[in-house]
């Protein structure tokens, strides 16, 4: 038999806001690469899912960094290889710094264009980095700071 999910990066989104689970939902929708697996809460993010394993995880910023270190502490447990991206209203750069650190992949701001969110994250998904262009002129990256 034909598995059909094959064609598609899975994606796993966790947002609080079911205006924005259904609005990532509607973007990705429209791209046939793309397949959202599930759209939960940052505190059903420990709760046992039946769903196959993400090749992404969209998240939402938490309030805090250490409530952001908690939250891909658990990301991580229950999905060690996928690839992340922060979605969030956070235009702080110390924030996005921050997120990287942790080992993010990609950041963009909830105000982004659905196209460029399409972008990110194809770009991510297969192994690239992005960050948002509204920040990404006062960020370096962990690879460049050792450019020189």
């Amino acid at each position: 038999m034909f598995n059909h999910s094959s064609l598609h990066h899975k994606i796993l989104h966790i947002d609080d806001q079911p205006c924005m689970q259904q609005g990532l939902r509607a973007i990705v929708r429209s791209a046939k690469d793309l397949h959202i697996i599930d759209s939960i809460s940052s505190r059903d993010v420990g709760l046992a899912h039946d769903w196959e394993q993400p090749d992404l995880i969209v998240f939402e910023f938490p309030k805090s960094l250490e409530e952001s270190a908690s939250l891909l502490g658990t990301i991580r447990g229950i999905s060690p290889t996928a690839y992340l991206i922060a979605l969030t209203a956070h235009d702080e750069l110390h924030l996005a710094r921050y997120l990287f650190q942790l080992g993010v992949n990609g950041y963009i701001l909830k105000r982004a264009a659905p196209q460029d969110v399409l972008y990110a994250i194809r770009k991510v998904v297969t192994g690239g980095t992005f960050v948002d262009p509204a920040i990404a002129s006062g960020l370096l990256l962990p690879e460049q700071l050792g450019a020189t």
